[in-house]
């Protein structure tokens, strides 16, 4: 199977309703449905041979983020993505006819499944100026300095009430999609 960019390969388990530990103690990893999800994953180099599946993939060179990108130079029609994505397309591809929607499951009551990630803010050891830098994450941790930093990077904000214009004035139009994907009862995050 070609995964472009092939990131969160561990996912393709919760994408089809398994988990990877049952959140006690115990690993999960051989479900049935975690099963059934790397059956079908092994299903496209059954199919299509893994030499061709290898040599269609090589030629992306790897250039995620770059006019070079396969799904904006149209060598892929899609592409698992987070939010971010608007921001290579709006830079290396406006004029790119798009959409982003849920991952498609084969299990219908299943909630849409997203993966969840974050971006940290930290003060590494040894900052000269730690007391300035904690009122620097105080101001970007704020309702208006989160929203500000999130607009700035056209991403989600991880609080769950957000400023009246700040949906309203998001330049991504999936916005409210990304918002829903992440509150979804189906939405993992790394392990």
């Amino acid at each position: 199977m070609v995964t472009e960019p092939g990131w969160w390969n561990w996912a393709w388990g919760p994408f089809f309703g398994g988990k990877l530990w049952d959140g006690k103690s115990k690993i999960t990893f051989n479900s049935p449905e975690n099963l059934k999800a790397y059956e079908w994953v092994q299903s496209f180099p059954k199919k299509w041979g893994t030499s061709a599946l290898s040599s269609f993939q090589a030629g992306f060179n790897n250039m995620f983020s770059s006019p070079q990108n396969p799904f904006m130079t149209g060598q892929t029609a899609m592409e698992i993505q987070g939010v971010w994505m608007y921001n290579f397309i709006n830079m290396f591809n406006p004029k790119l006819d798009w959409a982003a929607a849920p991952f498609p499951t084969a299990t219908p009551d299943l909630p849409e499944p997203t993966v969840i990630d974050l971006d940290v803010l930290c003060i590494p050891v040894g900052a000269k100026h730690p007391k300035e830098a904690f009122e620097f994450l105080k101001y970007v941790e704020s309702q208006k300095g989160l929203e500000m930093l999130c607009l700035g990077q056209k991403k989600i904000t991880p609080l769950k009430e957000v400023s009246p214009g700040f949906i309203e004035h998001h330049p991504n139009p999936f916005i409210k999609l990304f918002i829903k994907l992440a509150y979804s009862k189906g939405a993992v995050s790394t392990p």
